[in-house]
């Protein structure tokens, strides 16, 4: 049984297929995957649509935090090395121009 998350990317998914492939075919017009997506979501039904959103969003918010946290891995390994510079901002221009 598909969650409706699986659901709606499933839908999502036929629509762009088929709105690629009617681009594929077209001999005088280019069609981008990205126009194809977006006419896709437009043919969902509004509530899928909304599904939509909270599932982008809640995966773009996971994206951010794996990055920050991938930083902040960085930050930490860079200090442990010495490799990290401390300073105020005076300092850090100093550091930039001697560059």
């Amino acid at each position: 049984m598909m969650v409706p998350e699986q659901k709606s990317l499933q839908s999502i998914y036929s629509q762009i297929n088929k709105i690629v492939q009617f681009g594929d075919n077209m001999a005088t017009h280019t069609y981008s995957p990205f126009q194809a997506a977006i006419d896709a979501v437009e043919a969902l039904p509004v509530e899928d649509r909304r599904d939509l959103l909270e599932i982008l969003r809640a995966r773009m918010a996971e994206d951010r935090r794996e990055e920050i946290a991938a930083n902040a891995a960085e930050a930490l390994a860079a200090v442990r090395e010495n490799r990290a510079r401390f300073g105020d901002l005076e300092e850090l221009k100093k550091d930039l121009l001697d560059d």
